[in-house]
């Protein structure tokens, strides 16, 4: 589901970005705010079970794998930092103050949240408005929303550079060293770390971003658990993203992109994000499918 997970993940960043540089009313916000808690626990728990199981034991089959672990490391350290100034721009659009923060002005705090990682531009350019003061609401000159526009941006340009790493570098890894029993082993590894609280958000945030046969063929693999949460939960969280994030056409390459009230989100096979996949899963250079290369969402 490598496939799946990283189209969707370039998806919504994308839309994300596009949604904080529209100014909406305070329910498309607070809407926002609670699609973003989801996405970033999404993507925070795919990078810990990527770093817990997939790649160790891709390290242990591929020795050469090696060479790429400091820079995964780092990408996800980054990521995660990343994902931490959304949140905070988030709650200061609401003028709220930002969880664990003073408010707006803590954001030039690099290492504060990020654990001593290196300075993140968005969160240097954090606006100083006082604690938890709310800074006028001049559409020309929002100094709040140009610092969650630059950090919405940051984040999509950071996922977009690694996942285009990850698809070119790792993940023919696993076609090239892995049969089909074995990734399956992988998997059931992996999905013992999923947690049961973001179920109801993350398989149908991911499985809208998948094509109707793959989405078939996913819930068909699928746990019973899995396929019932799909049909219990796919129409609430097609409300919730259509609500927080922009109305959205035709993607790039014309695919859809939006999440609908319908879960009817799709993708070309193949592609992610609009972009095709160099080596990876379901393209010309891969003689194998994407559903030979899965993981849990």
């Amino acid at each position: 589901m490598f496939t799946v997970l990283h189209r969707a993940m370039r998806r919504d960043a994308a839309r994300l970005a596009a949604a904080v540089a529209t100014p909406g009313d305070g329910r498309q916000l607070a809407s926002l705010s609670r699609w973003y808690r989801g996405y970033r626990s999404a993507l925070t728990e795919h990078h810990r079970i990527e770093d817990q199981v997939f790649f160790p034991v891709l390290a242990e089959r591929v020795p050469s794998f090696a060479a790429h672990g400091p820079r995964l490391g780092a990408e996800h350290d980054l990521l995660e930092d990343a994902l931490d100034v959304v949140q905070m721009a988030l709650a200061a659009l609401g003028g709220e103050p930002p969880p664990g923060r003073a408010g707006p002005d803590a954001g030039t705090d690099a290492s504060a949240n990020a654990g001593g990682r290196a300075s993140s531009p968005a969160r240097d350019r954090a606006p100083s408005g006082g604690r938890g003061r709310r800074p006028a609401r001049d559409p020309g000159h929002d100094p709040v929303r140009k610092w969650a526009v630059a950090a919405t941006r940051e984040l999509s340009d950071l996922l977009d550079r690694h996942l285009s790493f990850e698809d070119a570098d790792v993940v023919p890894l696993y076609v090239r060293h892995f049969g089909a029993d074995e990734y399956a082993e992988v998997e059931r590894r992996a999905l013992k770390l999923a947690s049961t609280a973001n179920l109801p958000f993350t398989v149908p945030w991911a499985l809208t971003a998948a094509t109707e046969a793959e989405r078939s063929r996913l819930l068909g693999d699928a746990p019973l658990a899995f396929r019932l949460l799909w049909w219990a939960s796919r129409r609430r969280y097609g409300r919730l993203a259509d609500r927080a994030l922009a109305p959205a056409g035709p993607g790039p390459g014309g695919h859809d992109t939006r999440g609908t009230g319908d879960a009817r989100g799709t993708a070309a096979p193949g592609v992610t994000g609009g972009v095709a996949t160099p080596g990876g899963p379901g393209t010309a250079h891969d003689p194998r499918s994407p559903h030979d290369i899965q993981e849990v969402a």
